[in-house]
């Protein structure tokens, strides 16, 4: 290989180099980009920490959206609205240059994947943890508490239906939203007999309450 074949294997090879760099499939990744300074700023780890939050920004405005869920209990209708914001699961980014240009990208199936796995995460344990709170009620739970507990499991609640739009739900995980929005109304509609009474037979309340519960959710 003469000189002028060397120099030219070099160029095409720079060329195809920083053409794939370049080329980011939007259909495959989602991806952000900012402006270099200077080639020594692409490896900083503060300058990557603002790709990734850019990253996650950019997300959250491709995916944002609104999701309703309704749940019928003892006719009483449940809407649920909640505003989706890109949680900052950056599964593996890659990073790369391309000229001045800095650029973080991620595969979108990756990206799901890890949405869904932290739905099902946040179902999974704020499911059980309710559910092991009505079976286990006695008279010994009082408003304040049941207070705390509706406003903690509504907000669980919508933060987890605000996913929705981003997850595949399967049999099972339809069986467990549904037992969550239950178990929320449960609490909500305990909470508000508690309110409009002064006095209570508690023994008697929660026997109706919990065989209610069973045939609800048994």
């Amino acid at each position: 290989m003469d000189l002028k074949q060397f120099i030219f294997f070099i160029v095409l090879t720079t060329s195809y180099y920083s053409n794939s760099q370049c080329n980011i499939d939007e259909n495959l990744n989602y991806y952000s980009t900012i402006s270099l300074n200077n080639e020594a700023q692409f490896y900083d780890d503060d300058f990557r920490s603002e790709l990734k939050r850019s990253l996650v920004k950019k997300i959250s405005e491709f995916v944002g959206t609104r999701s309703e869920i309704n749940v019928t209990q003892n006719k009483k209708k449940r809407k649920s609205k909640a505003t989706y914001n890109a949680i900052a699961l950056v599964v593996d980014p890659k990073f790369s240059m391309c000229g001045n240009i800095a650029i973080i990208s991620v595969n979108r199936n990756e990206y799901k994947k890890a949405q869904y796995d932290n739905f099902r995460r946040q179902l999974e344990f704020h499911d059980r943890n309710i559910n092991n709170f009505v079976n286990s009620m006695d008279d010994l739970v009082t408003k304040k508490l049941l207070k705390e507990k509706v406003k903690y499991y509504t907000k669980e609640l919508n933060d987890i239906s605000s996913l929705l739009p981003l997850v595949n739900l399967n049999k099972k995980d339809k069986e467990l939203l549904n037992r969550f929005s239950k178990n929320v109304s449960i609490l909500e509609n305990l909470l508000d007999q508690l309110k409009q009474s002064k006095r209570v037979n508690f023994k008697k309340f929660w026997e109706n309450l919990k065989t209610g519960v069973n045939d609800l959710i048994g």
